[in-house]
């Protein structure tokens, strides 16, 4: 398992040890000369050894790619060689270098570090570098706290907004509930009145058209009557001329009480309901209940609310429920706008 281990830590490149590996997009590693060497055999981007994922090198520059510092920390531990003991020359590691942020020895200084920045660990700009990096960190770990503190004040927050957005969802539920049921009934209400009042315009056209035809009867017995007296009479000579003034009187009064409005029904069928009042009114209903997430009165918190309905037949607007966080009650006329709904049918 150690040389599996082992060799996952060489260089695939060159087969030996990482030699300041940098490690690609592809999270594969090679030696910086490796990377160097392949950018400048394959044309920009070239293929990865391994996986041959076509890889970009930043600005072109190799040195830009991270650095594979585990890998080379691993590779010491598994030579079995103390981290104050260069693996490569047996020596101790006395300086430090800057480029590749790792103890190397003089060795190292002299050939694969001589053009990097490199400094003994023991003198004054190492003390130096060293107390920057103390208060760098002592500032970064006490940023972190803050920040720590803010993300957990967040979280609070957060927890509390979920609990009012669920509490905010009964309430909107229940209000869009009551709404409907007050719409259902005042239709109800309004379906029959409507009933009633066709009833009652039905009842008083029968009545009228009623007495119309009595009255229509009645002259028609006039007539039958007059006419059977003129026959009586028509062949007597002596009764003629004795009422044939009386006769003609009676047919002229018979003739002038009837008019042309006689011939007309006293009432028609003109009694009628809009064919798309439903579908207006369905209409409306799409078009102004629906649900808003954004409340005015606290531009903070979105809202789960009933958008406010304008009456069509008012130019008031007549709110069903505007802020679900008020618990006053003075934004919840949810029968306003049935009331006026109902009004326009």
């Amino acid at each position: 398992m150690l040389n599996d281990i082992a060799k996952e830590l060489t260089c695939s490149v060159c087969q030996g040890d990482f030699k300041d590996p940098r490690t690609l997009p592809c999270s594969h590693s090679y030696c910086l000369e490796c990377i160097a060497q392949l950018s400048n055999v394959s044309p920009l981007p070239f293929a990865c050894p391994e996986c041959h994922k076509e890889t970009s090198l930043p600005s072109s520059d190799p040195s830009q790619l991270p650095r594979a510092l585990l890998a080379v920390r691993i590779r010491q531990k598994l030579n079995g060689k103390s981290e104050g003991v260069c693996p490569k020359h047996g020596e101790r590691k006395k300086l430090f270098c800057f480029d590749c942020d790792f103890l190397i020895c003089y060795k190292c200084d002299l050939t694969d570090h001589s053009d990097h920045d490199t400094q003994l660990v023991d003198s004054e700009d190492i003390a130096e570098r060293v107390r920057g990096i103390v208060d760098a960190l002592a500032e970064g770990k006490a940023n972190l706290g803050q920040r720590k503190s803010a993300l957990l004040t967040a979280c609070q927050m957060n927890r509390c907004a979920l609990v009012e957005v669920c509490e905010q969802k009964d309430r909107t539920q229940k209000r869009i509930d009551d709404t409907f049921e007050e719409l259902f009934h005042i239709l109800r209400q309004r379906k029959k009145h409507l009933s009633e009042e066709l009833g009652a315009c039905v009842e008083r056209k029968k009545a009228a058209l009623d007495e119309q035809e009595r009255a229509l009867r009645d002259k028609i017995w006039e007539i039958e009557q007059t006419n059977d007296t003129v026959d009586l009479v028509a062949g007597n000579t002596e009764k003629l001329l004795e009422w044939h003034k009386v006769l003609l009187s009676n047919i002229n009064g018979v003739i002038s009480q009837s008019t042309r409005n006689d011939l007309k029904p006293a009432a028609v069928a003109d009694v009628s309901f809009p064919l798309d009042c439903a579908s207006r009114i369905a209409s409306f209903i799409r078009s102004e209940c629906r649900i808003v997430n954004d409340c005015p009165a606290h531009p903070s918190v979105k809202a789960v609310g009933v958008k406010p309905i304008v009456d069509v037949m008012s130019p008031v607007p007549v709110t069903i429920a505007q802020c679900t966080n008020s618990t006053t009650g003075e934004h919840s006329d949810c029968q306003a706008i049935a009331r006026r709904l109902t009004r326009s049918l």
